[in-house]
């Protein structure tokens, strides 16, 4: 704690307000700030008043920002997953050109990875392509998909991967579960977003009122975004799971195990919606029903462990990621009641 408070201490200047004249109120600004800027005599600031009480001084005779971009060279041994961890490193810290070169003539494993990173994220595309450099931009606009509306356009795809998944689990159906696989892709897409707008806020806080939101709001929301793109991966799992069981089991056992999966997307509905409305009784309402559905879905899954039946490891795990749901459900109305709190 003492080293935290020193480092902020650094960046701190305390300065008094001073009275001039018989009703002005000033106070000095920091002279190396006046001169990073090329304030001169005369020149104007502008402040914003967000609603946490900060107060943001800007100026407007800052040259507009040059676009944002990044240069990575690629070496002949990288590969793809090491490239891809650039471009979304890259992609997060807000660079709207991305350039990619390469120190030999061919870029095949640049290639392909830059493809599989424009189908991750929203808005990068290829723009140029050369035998030795690509150049990508992104083309989206964050303030057109702001945290919240990523929150809900998330909940929408997680709900329906997971009706979908229990429908092919149930029913054995392969196809059903391949689509689930391939829509997973679309969840990680927008949770990527929010995490992009998050360092965007953290950046430059007036963002923030842009978006709708305030920064340790921005700062919950990611939360959120985590918990349902970890909802997602979930999905997927089950959806493998498809692919590797065998289905044969006792009736008893399917009916408790769609029974304690349908509760869990009855709870994320109800927690999603107590954290946009922020309504705090429905949030509690939630953890405690989940709590309760814990308790069942151990029971069952050490049911399942001792049975005599073949196959039950496979929906053993199915149990587990349907544990999980009814968790990140609790988490995310703790976020509710976390966000609602600190409202009022």
């Amino acid at each position: 704690m003492g080293i935290y408070f020193e480092n902020v201490m650094k960046n701190t200047d305390i300065r008094k307000v001073q009275k001039a004249g018989k009703s002005t109120i000033t106070v000095s600004l920091p002279k190396n700030w006046i001169t990073s800027k090329g304030l001169q005599p005369g020149d104007r600031v502008l402040m914003h008043q967000p609603p946490d009480g900060t107060l943001i001084i800007t100026t407007d005779t800052e040259k507009k920002k040059k676009v944002a971009k990044k240069m990575i060279l690629i070496s002949e041994g990288d590969k793809e997953e090491h490239i891809i961890r650039k471009l979304i490193g890259m992609y997060l810290n807000g660079y709207t050109v991305l350039e990619v070169k390469s120190d030999k003539k061919e870029l095949i494993n640049a290639r392909r990875a830059l493809r599989k990173f424009t189908q991750m994220v929203v808005g990068p595309e290829i723009m140029e392509e050369s035998g030795n450099r690509i150049i990508l931009n992104d083309l989206s606009d964050p303030m057109e998909l702001p945290q919240k509306q990523c929150i809900k356009r998330m909940h929408f795809m997680v709900d329906s991967m997971h009706k979908d998944v229990m429908r092919a689990f149930l029913t054995d159906d392969k196809s059903i579960a391949e689509d689930v696989i391939d829509r997973d892709r679309d969840v990680d897409r927008l949770y990527w977003m929010v995490v992009k707008q998050f360092n965007m806020i953290q950046a430059n806080r007036s963002i923030a009122e842009k978006l709708g939101t305030e920064p340790h709001e921005s700062a919950e929301l990611l939360i959120v975004a985590m918990a349902l793109e970890k909802i997602g991966d979930h999905g997927e799992r089950i959806a493998k799971r498809v692919f590797e069981s065998d289905i044969s089991m006792n009736e008893k056992y399917l009916s408790e195990i769609s029974g304690y999966h349908k509760d869990a997307l009855k709870f994320l509905q109800s927690a999603v919606t107590a954290l946009l409305s922020k309504d705090i009784n429905a949030a509690n309402s939630v953890i405690d029903a989940v709590y309760e559905k814990e308790r069942g879905c151990e029971a069952l899954s050490k049911e399942l462990q001792h049975s005599p039946e073949k196959d039950t490891t496979h929906k053993v795990s199915v149990l587990e990621s349907v544990k999980s749901l009814l968790q990140y459900s609790a988490e995310i109305a703790e976020m509710a009641i976390n966000l609602t709190v600190k409202e009022n």
